[in-house]
């Protein structure tokens, strides 16, 4: 049980950069007097906090990365966990730790 509650929150700190770095790139570039920088930056859905988190993923690493699937499959294994559910094996924190380091490097603004 333990090692569930380290996953959820370890990858809580992972949203949350998630987050921080889709912030930073949404007010670079609705900032931008320039329309093609701005461009499909500023419309409403990218405001607020009802921004599902594959979607702000999507805008701060390459969706076809092979880190970007890899995340989105231990976002649906923290979600499980989050919302009790016991049967999806966690795997080692110790990786866990490695892999957030190593996504966290390939995050843009």
């Amino acid at each position: 049980m333990l090692e569930r509650a380290a996953f959820v929150l370890m990858f809580g700190q992972f949203e949350k950069a998630v987050n921080s770095k889709f912030e930073e790139a949404v007010d670079a570039r609705i900032g931008n007097p320039d329309w093609n920088g701005r461009r499909g930056w500023d419309t409403p859905s990218l405001k607020g906090n009802k921004v599902p988190f594959d979607t702000k993923l999507a805008m701060v690493l390459d969706s076809r990365s092979p880190s970007f699937r890899r995340i989105l499959q231990t976002y649906a294994i923290r979600n499980h966990c989050a919302h009790g559910g016991t049967t999806n094996a966690v795997g080692s924190i110790d990786a866990l730790e490695a892999e957030l380091y190593r996504w966290y490097s390939e995050l843009r603004s």
